[in-house]
């Protein structure tokens, strides 16, 4: 089979496009600029002159009312999408894949934008498209530095800087220089498409296996070359002003009413030939366009029948959200399916209730000819109070009354809004309860939450699904453009991943599931199984990384920072600490340790009143043998001193004979007497 002629191929895609679901005249983009208006709350073109226009916002209340949910749990920051390894040892990898998407998608590119235009578009225009590619782009960096040396200015060269300007400094080996160098910026990039400029191929069952897929979106010649498209084919391009231009499409149109928006030739013409825009189509088509006989999936870019390039893919970049998903098609239902006929009942209702109070408030006068004069009708239409009617006679005007009959519709009211609750579950109970709520027993109040939360919840469940889809293309794209190595902030370090290393082929976790949106309750469900975990790690069913994970989800859900700021991050290998007792055996180790005490105080008290008794005999003994040892004493120290009075008793004696010998010799001598008493002269004294 011949290769296909590039005309054939543009024919073929033109064919394709004008086929396609989304087409500007198609069903489904009819339905899409109904929805538009009906969520803007324009008129229904029904109404009448001097007639109530009120226009119920119904579909608008249940789309906005969704919103908050939605948006709360994707950006509640926890891992929506988790990566799983696929074999034993891939789980750093399942880890930092996850790390590295979720990082791409929230930093790199607006997250919060692309998940709340998505997320509408999908709940307004029954599908919602993402589109996530590899852009191409880089930006020129300039540096001046003065009295640089030679071998500065090498060192730069080698390192990618360009010199433009140099300047030698005068007597000085020193250089004033003007560097600069293209720095690449290619990154990972997210968009959410405007339901107008995608196209897909009717009757498919999956986005993922449609024949095609497109975007028709507005270029100027100049992003084209910029792009790398070359210049003479690209000058060439007509400007595409037709009938069938994007341009033209009511939904565009009506989008930008607001801005007093209209088409005009300005959008494809400019007195800047460079800036003149041309509506370029991104196209993945599966067609032979080898004439191999099998079909691939083939990257056209057109421009009219202009082909700009034509490259072989393995997946295109769309990715798809339904709210309420149809079985075996890839357009399902939205929430303004849902609400568009409840808004224009509620509408006529408040319109003829309305007027009905008008009518009552303001009957009309009943006017027999023969008392109307030439001012009568004049003042009849001046309505201001105390203001004269003149007739021709009293009498005559007779008012005709209106019955109200408004407050019974109030009730047929009452009735479409419990409708609309039934069918979008979106109820004032899981929007805030209202005052006739606080009657109502606490378990109905529940159970009413849990049914109108559980359609909220399975669109956020299709919305995850969708996101695991986009983030596994994000991955292979990182895995294929991304620099080998990168480095990015995860919960407040900086870690390096080899990109090189990651498996494209992982799957891919949701984590948004029935029940786990509301923040309180999961604070509640993570306390829980903490307490769980805490027990469990005894027994080896928990470890510290699996403690400290559930910290770092409290953390995020309590909304107060990053878990490092309040713990500490177990290091790899770290052992747990040793298990706490079991409780009931602390118990009885306790009451064991306190009989022991008991008895051990009880020998103790017993102890100490024989150690007193022992004592008090020791004392008693001891006394007594002072006492004895005293009368030892003193009667030692009595036979002492008696011995001691008889000593100096006898020399005192004896001092005294001596003197009186001495004196009875003296007086011999001097011859004055005789015998001095009955001294004897010689012999032993006394």
């Amino acid at each position: 089979m011949a290769k296909m002629a590039e005309d054939d191929l543009a024919y073929l895609l033109e064919q394709q496009s004008q086929l396609s679901v989304g087409y500007y005249d198609s069903e489904l983009a009819n339905d899409q600029l109904e929805a538009q208006r009906y969520y803007k709350g324009d008129p229904f073109g029904n109404e009448q002159e001097g007639r109530s226009r009120v226009v119920s916002r119904d579909v608008a209340t249940t789309v906005d009312s969704v919103m908050p949910d939605l948006i709360k749990l994707f950006l509640s920051g926890d891992d929506v999408v988790e990566f799983e390894a696929l074999e034993e040892g891939q789980e750093e990898q399942a880890r930092n894949a996850t790390d590295l998407v979720n990082h791409i998608f929230y930093k790199d590119n607006d997250g919060y934008t692309t998940i709340h235009d998505w997320a509408k578009d999908g709940l307004l225009n029954r599908i919602g498209i993402v589109q996530v590619y590899w852009d191409v782009t880089s930006k020129i960096e300039d540096r001046v530095f003065e009295d640089q040396p030679e071998e500065q200015l090498m060192m730069m060269q080698q390192d990618g800087w360009d010199l433009e300007e140099a300047t030698q400094q005068d007597g000085t080996d020193t250089w004033d220089v003007k560097i600069s160098r293209e720095v690449d910026t290619s990154k990972v990039r997210i968009l959410c498409v405007p339901p107008e400029e995608f196209f897909v191929a009717p009757r498919q069952q999956s986005l993922e296996d449609s024949e095609y897929t497109a975007t028709k979106q507005s270029q100027s010649i100049s992003d084209l070359i910029e792009a790398g498209y070359k210049r003479k084919v690209v000058e060439n391009l007509g400007s595409s002003g037709d009938a069938t231009d994007p341009s033209f499409d009511a939904r565009r149109t009506e989008r930008y009413e607001d801005e007093n928006y209209t088409f005009n030739e300005s959008e494809t013409t400019s007195t800047d030939p460079q800036m003149r825009k041309v509506w370029v189509n991104n196209e993945y088509v599966r067609v032979d366009f080898d004439g191999d006989g099998i079909a691939e999936l083939r990257h056209i870019v057109r421009v009219g029948t202009t082909i700009l390039s034509n490259d072989p893919v393995d997946f295109h970049p769309f990715v798809d959200f339904s709210p309420i998903k149809l079985s075996h098609t890839i357009i399902g239902k939205s929430l303004a399916d849902d609400t568009m006929d409840i808004q224009l009942i509620k509408s006529t209702l408040l319109r003829q209730s309305l007027d009905n109070l008008y009518l009552t408030n303001n009957p009309r006068i009943e006017v027999p000819d023969a008392y109307v004069g030439e001012n009568t009708f004049d003042d009849l239409l001046t309505v201001a109070p105390g203001a004269p009617i003149r007739t021709k006679g009293p009498g005559g005007l007779i008012p005709v009354t209106i019955p109200f009959t408004a407050g019974s519709s109030f009730n047929m009211l009452e009735y479409w809004d419990n409708e609309r609750q039934q069918r979008t579950g979106v109820t004032n109970y899981n929007q805030g309860l209202n005052m006739d709520s606080l009657n109502d027993s606490g378990v109905a109040i529940e159970l009413i939450q849990n049914k109108g939360m559980g359609k909220i919840e399975l669109i956020a469940r299709n919305l995850g699904n969708s996101m695991g889809i986009l983030f596994r293309k994000i991955l292979r794209l990182a895995i294929e453009y991304q620099e080998e190595t990168r480095s990015i902030n995860v919960r407040g370090k900086w870690t390096e991943i080899d990109v090189s290393n990651l498996d494209p082929d992982m799957r891919v976790n949701i984590q948004v599931g029935l029940g786990s949106g509301d923040k309180v309750e999961r604070i509640k469900a993570r306390m829980a199984i903490l307490q769980q975990q805490q027990q469990a790690m005894s027994m080896g069913l928990s470890s510290l990384e699996k403690i400290y994970n559930n910290y770092d989800g409290l953390t995020r859900d309590m909304d107060i920072g990053d878990a490092n700021n309040y713990f500490v991050e177990p290091q790899e290998g770290q052992k747990p600490p040793p298990p706490p007792p079991n409780p009931v055996a602390m118990q009885i180790e306790a009451k064991t340790k306190l009989d022991q005490a008991n008895m051990q105080l009880k020998a103790q008290g017993q102890q100490a009143d024989n150690e007193l008794k022992a004592q008090s005999n020791q004392i008693e003994a001891a006394t007594d043998q002072q006492k004895l040892e005293n009368d030892m004493i003193l009667g030692r120290e009595k036979i002492e001193m008696e011995a001691q009075l008889k000593r100096e008793q006898m020399v005192a004696e004896f001092e005294l004979k001596r003197e009186e010998m001495m004196l009875e010799m003296e007086l011999k001598r001097l011859g004055i007497g005789g015998s001095v008493g009955n001294v004897e002269m010689g012999g032993d004294l006394g």
